[in-house]
């Protein structure tokens, strides 16, 4: 079976990404992990990417946490 072939058991995709309805469906899984990976990128002045945490902390997935893919891909110790 190839990579692309192979499926999570849990949501029947190739990829961990899944649909809004599935994961609010599955919220209150114990096993289930939201990670938020959002930057922000400004291209002027200059290009340059920025944390995300701030809307993260506004506005987030209750029980997600936030990862700084930028920044060496650290999990903040903040949860809902």
């Amino acid at each position: 079976m190839s990579e692309s072939e192979k499926r999570i058991p849990e949501t029947g995709t190739p990829h961990p990404l899944v649909e809004s309805a599935w994961l609010e469906e599955h919220l209150d899984d114990s096993d289930l992990r939201v990670v938020d990976a959002t930057v922000q990128v400004k291209l002027w002045p200059f290009p340059h990417v920025k944390s995300g945490r701030r809307g993260f902390k506004r506005v987030r997935i209750p029980g997600a946490k936030n990862v700084a893919v930028y920044d060496g891909g650290r999990l903040s110790k903040e949860r809902e």
